[in-house]
């Protein structure tokens, strides 16, 4: 139900805004016409009772030294405050919404909470505190454009990044943690988008004969690749593979995709056996029948989502891999990527 007012929501705000673009020009009218709609429809606060402008931030003797956030949200004007926004003029470029990362970063911790907006009423960056708590990370954990194009392609990633800040889903311990999640799920991401040569070492790890870091990369990209377009090509050889039924949405598919392939997963790189040898073709057939040692990763297939999947005991190592290893404790409950 959230979620369908967000999506509402944030189709009037975008109609809105294309309506009035040419005429914002200062901060105050990005604000009060942009983010206000925004905070309104989108994350549905009262603007009366749950908005406060300029306020102060912390505690400095010398009043005049004293920071203010451009917009606080809370629930109810005697709240404390638990999302603090950062708003620059619409007209504002790249370098210059980047301009107020610092003063964000300053107000969350300042006021302890958990949540900073940065946005020039168009482009939207949502901060959490996943690495130092009240401290803000230095990257966001969403970022999303307000335009038709943005939200056609991103839809379900923008809601879903949304909903720990809506006024109905709001709960300090719940908001946080779904926040902290899909951190760290972005940051699982980008390690395995631009792997480093110990993630590509770790993986070929069991490979036999000279393969080089060039011969790694590419064969890194190429399994991922075939993770990502897999699905499609897979249910059209197959079009009655999903089960049918009333749990069939709910139904995991774990046959192999493209067995002809010798890198039809990554979980065949990162589980090759030690009696395997490599031949110097690297296009030759993997054979189905050949011993495989445990994985790290395995991959799952339902009829709307795909992911890869750590498994016990090597979910650790794939960290320490990643470069994540200081934080094991805190993404032990993290079992699954969705890409």
């Amino acid at each position: 139900m959230t979620a369908e007012l967000i999506a509402k929501g944030l189709e009037k705000t975008i109609n809105l805004i294309e309506e009035i673009e040419s005429v914002v020009e200062d901060e105050e009218n990005t604000i009060t016409q942009m983010v206000h709609p925004f905070i309104a429809d989108v994350l549905g606060y009262d603007l009366r009772r749950d908005v406060k402008h300029k306020v102060k931030v912390g505690h400095r003797k010398n009043k005049s030294e004293r920071r203010e956030a451009d917009i606080a949200l809370s629930i109810g004007l005697h709240e404390k405050h638990h999302i603090l926004f950062e708003v620059k003029k619409y007209t504002c470029g790249e370098h210059d919404l980047e301009g107020g990362l610092g003063q964000l970063r300053e107000y969350v911790s300042l006021e302890q909470v958990s949540f900073g907006i940065l946005t020039n009423g168009r482009s939207v960056r949502l901060y959490t505190d996943a690495e130092v708590e009240s401290h803000m990370d230095s990257q966001p954990y969403g970022v999303f454009d307000l335009t038709k194009k943005d939200f056609n392609k991103n839809k379900e990633a923008i809601i879903n990044c949304l909903l720990p800040l809506h006024k109905c889903e709001w709960d300090k311990e719940r908001s946080r943690d779904k926040a902290h999640h899909m951190y760290r799920l972005n940051q699982i991401k980008e390690r395995l988008e631009h792997p480093s040569n110990d993630l590509l070492n770790c993986v070929c790890k069991d490979l036999r004969g000279v393969v080089t870091v060039e011969q790694k990369r590419a064969m890194y990209k190429e399994v991922m690749s075939s993770l990502i377009n897999a699905p499609s090509q897979r249910n059209k050889k197959h079009p009655d593979i999903t089960p049918s039924g009333r749990n069939a949405s709910n139904t995991t598919i774990k046959k192999p995709l493209l067995r002809n392939q010798r890198m039809d997963s990554f979980k065949n790189l990162a589980r090759y056996s030690k009696n395997r040898k490599l031949s110097n073709d690297i296009d030759q057939p993997m054979m189905k029948s050949q011993p495989l040692k445990q994985s790290y990763v395995t991959c799952s297939f339902t009829e709307h989502n795909k992911s890869l999947t750590f498994n016990p005991g090597a979910c650790d190592e794939f960290l320490k891999t990643l470069g994540m290893d200081n934080q094991k404790d805190s993404v032990k409950n993290l079992s699954s990527i969705h890409i």
